[in-house]
């Protein structure tokens, strides 16, 4: 009788380990499935244009992105920023790259093997020495959240590891600058 219920118990604590095993897997691999599905990616897309058309108060859009996990790549089509007089500053056909994602997460280190830009158009605008950019306003958007964190109390600060990027190869196409009345242009 005792034999048989130290066997019960280990059977029942391996169907337990077992199954909490197949759960964690169907879970990961929902997860994933879920995170590469065009759809669930046009949600956050959406969400993320509206978060940063508030943070730049200002009109955003892109048309689609898509991200493969599984092919670690980014691909980002349509992109349309415009400034804060309501006039076209930054459009973007294309934008694709292909990265590592474990040194991203371990070691904060982008590798980017290959990234491909592809009508990239920018309306710059300064019209007089006295007055912004029509870009400033990006610039202030983001810099207003690193001035906040440097007035913090030295306790509250925690030394953070910087970035790195490696970039491996970049394929540029189609660029033009129009800066007051210059234009640049690059074609590839």
């Amino acid at each position: 009788y005792y034999m048989i219920s130290i066997k019960k118990i280990i059977l029942n604590t391996l169907k337990i380990a077992i199954g909490l095993v197949v759960f964690f897997v169907l879970a990961v691999v929902t997860s994933v499935w879920l995170i590469n599905k065009p759809s669930t990616q046009d949600k956050v897309l959406k969400y993320a244009t509206e978060m940063l058309a508030e943070k730049l108060n200002t009109k955003v859009e892109i048309d689609s992105i898509r991200i493969g996990f599984f092919r670690e790549d980014i691909q980002l089509y349509g992109l349309r920023v415009d400034d804060q007089q309501q006039r076209r500053m930054l459009e973007l056909q294309s934008l694709s790259a292909e990265f590592r994602i474990l040194p991203i997460i371990l070691h904060q280190e982008v590798n980017l093997e290959e990234i491909n830009v592809k009508g990239l158009h920018a309306y710059l605008y300064k019209p007089s020495p006295d007055e912004p950019a029509n870009f400033q306003f990006v610039i202030d958007a983001f810099q207003t959240q690193k001035k906040k964190k440097e007035n913090e109390p030295e306790a509250v600060k925690k030394p953070k590891k910087k970035m790195s990027v490696d970039l491996n190869k970049a394929t540029i196409e189609d660029i033009q600058v129009t800066f007051n009345e210059k234009r640049f242009s690059l074609g590839s």
